[in-house]
């Protein structure tokens, strides 16, 4: 029986327990060990397939074959049914939503005029000119008059997170029933997760690009066209390397707000032979995420269009568009950190859909507990 199987059978078990209790029968007389684990392992998402189970006749499927389905539907991963959970959830409730876009515009204003403040010139010039210098000692030249701008801005934006994050995930895995916002422990973790995930996203990049320059200078010596094999790949096996360690460790944030803890292994454990359909269920919400968010720009960009012409010039038409060398401005500043905290506060149930379903189907601890509750839309 797989992980997956076995969290659906304790759903079971637990579901006829509470029917029991209320019917005042014993738990076999609701539905059979047997036909549970039945269920448990075929999983069926119709009445018609619940009758082909042995042991749920037409009477258990009246009285209970709706509660079952429920069970069922919950703890089982659907790519394509947990990729839309998010957006139901942003249809349903977009009073959180606009709270934590609230939250996160309070923290994003905040971290640009500190960067302001304290970066100045220096920090534009060293956004400006990093990535164009090739030169380490040029860049730790760059880096040191923007470095009290750029930790004071990391510092904020972790902050933010941390508190956006963890608003979201109590919310998600039904730990409460609306948004609170607080200092705790619950924040800590979160914030020591982001620290773990970009700490391990560098030790992985740092990984395949020594591991593939090695094999590169290798390989050239035999030949140049294998080497130059090399130089087109590592951007590919970079990102997928990347990507599938932080999809298998995606669970870990989810898990330090509901069970309290931060547990690398358990995330890595219960998405062990799932990374294909949750990757899919990710990609497909922002890809849908995208498009949507880039149609609506493209609409309010109309609009700007259309008033400014109305206005004859008054409202200038590049509202949207910010110069990061114009400091003259702070109209454009504001605009432009308003649209990207509406993104993300639209963004985060959009991403936490697919991983709270995925916490619900996997989970998988090191100790038994109880199946994660649903998610509150």
């Amino acid at each position: 029986m797989t992980a997956e199987s076995r969290h659906l059978l304790e759903a079971l078990w637990a579901w006829r327990r509470d029917a029991a209790r209320q019917a005042g029968a014993p738990p076999y007389l609701i539905v059979s060990d047997r036909t549970l684990i039945e269920i448990a392992l075929v999983k069926p998402a119709t009445l018609g397939a619940l009758t082909e189970i042995e042991g749920f006749g037409q009477a258990k499927l009246d009285q209970h074959g709706q509660a079952v389905l429920k069970v069922v539907k919950a703890h089982v991963f659907s790519p394509t049914d947990a990729a839309f959970v998010g957006f139901k959830f942003v249809k349903e409730r977009p009073s959180a939503v606009a709270a934590w876009a609230a939250v996160s515009l309070v923290f994003n204003l905040l971290s640009a005029f500190v960067g302001l403040l304290l970066g100045g010139q220096a920090l534009r010039t060293f956004q400006a000119q990093a990535g164009k210098v090739d030169d380490l000692q040029t860049v730790f030249q760059l880096l040191v008059p923007a470095a009290p701008a750029l930790v004071s801005i990391a510092l904020i934006t972790l902050a933010g997170m941390a508190l956006v994050y963890s608003s979201a995930l109590r919310l998600f895995v039904g730990r409460e029933d609306h948004v609170t916002f607080r200092i705790g422990q619950d924040e800590k973790r979160v914030a020591l997760t982001i620290v773990a995930f970009t700490l391990i996203y560098f030790a992985v990049t740092v990984a395949v690009l020594v591991g593939l320059g090695l094999a590169a200078n290798i390989s050239e010596a035999f030949s140049s066209f294998i080497g130059g094999f090399f130089v087109w790949v590592t951007p590919l096996v970079l990102f997928a390397a990347t990507t599938y360690v932080i999809v298998r460790l995606s669970l870990t944030p989810i898990i330090a707000v509901d069970r309290g803890r931060i547990s690398l292994k358990e995330s890595w454990v219960s998405t062990r032979g799932h990374f294909w359909p949750l990757m899919g269920s990710l990609v497909l919400s922002i890809v849908v995420f995208v498009v949507m968010a880039f149609l609506a720009l493209m609409i309010v960009a109309a609009l700007n269009h259309a008033i400014s012409v109305g206005t004859n010039g008054a409202v200038p038409r590049d509202l949207l568009v910010r110069d990061q060398n114009d400091d003259s401005s702070i109209f454009p500043l504001i605009v432009s950190e308003v649209i990207a905290s509406i993104s993300n506060g639209m963004l985060l149930p959009v991403v936490l859909g697919p991983l709270v379903r995925a916490y619900q189907a996997y989970d998988a601890p090191d100790t038994p507990t109880q199946a994660a509750p649903a998610i509150h839309a």
